[in-house]
């Protein structure tokens, strides 16, 4: 005798098997997907990673095996950031937000320190809430707003250093000015050719003559011999 098969048994077991096949072959895709992505992923759940891509391995410099299930971010978080990390792990888990976005630096295996930009979601892993991630690394740019910043900064203080400089001068000009003209002899500066660029009151008043004419004159044409020679 024969057994008599539903056919909607049938065709209903064929359709939920192609859907998890499908199912599959689309994780299959979104794992080949991360594990090959230029950009670090990683899951965390009850204070640790349960999973790291590749990149994320060669972001820290630990091996997957030496992360996975033993590791949490404190391990990589720079110390006076660590307060920033858990208050978002714990914002993301307790479901007060679904999404966040913000930066810190990180400490590779080596020692030095990372600047990053953490992309972070809620989700479940193993039917339990999670958390998922990725990480931007922001180094090369980070260090170059360093850079820029010093720069800006020396430039500021070579600029008040000049301006300083400028009112000093300003000012030790100023007293040379007061004591030129206030001095109880007569002083005069004249140029290479002999000619008269400025004197005192007190030169004016004993040659008895006034600053207009005396400005100008060249004391090489002056009758008086001993003079011109030593002007020359």
């Amino acid at each position: 005798m024969f057994k008599l098969f539903s056919l909607s048994k049938i065709f209903g077991t064929t359709k939920k098997d192609k859907t998890i096949q499908a199912l599959r072959e689309s994780e299959a895709k979104y794992r080949a997907l991360v594990e090959h992505s230029l950009i670090s992923v990683y899951v965390i759940q009850d204070g640790l990673f349960r999973y790291v891509n590749q990149q994320y391995c060669n972001l820290v410099g630990y091996s997957y095996d030496e992360i996975v299930d033993k590791m949490g971010p404190s391990v990589f978080t720079y110390n006076e950031d660590n307060n920033i990390v858990e208050e978002n792990i714990r914002k993301r888990i307790s479901g007060e937000v679904t999404s966040i976005e913000y930066e810190l630096r990180i400490v590779r295996r080596d020692g030095q320190i990372l600047y990053v930009k953490v992309i972070g979601d809620s989700t479940i892993f193993n039917n339990r809430p999670a958390i998922t991630g990725s990480l931007i690394d922001l180094t090369d740019k980070k260090q170059a707003e360093i850079i820029l910043k010093e720069k800006n900064e020396a430039y500021i203080e070579i600029n008040k250093a000049l301006e300083l400089a400028k009112v000093k001068a300003e000012e030790s000009e100023e007293r040379l000015r007061l004591i030129f003209e206030n001095a109880p002899i007569g002083i005069l500066h004249f140029n290479n050719k002999g000619e008269i660029i400025t004197c005192n009151d007190k030169f004016v008043e004993i040659i008895g003559s006034s600053k207009q004419a005396l400005i100008g004159l060249n004391m090489l044409t002056l009758p008086d011999t001993k003079l011109v020679t030593t002007l020359q």
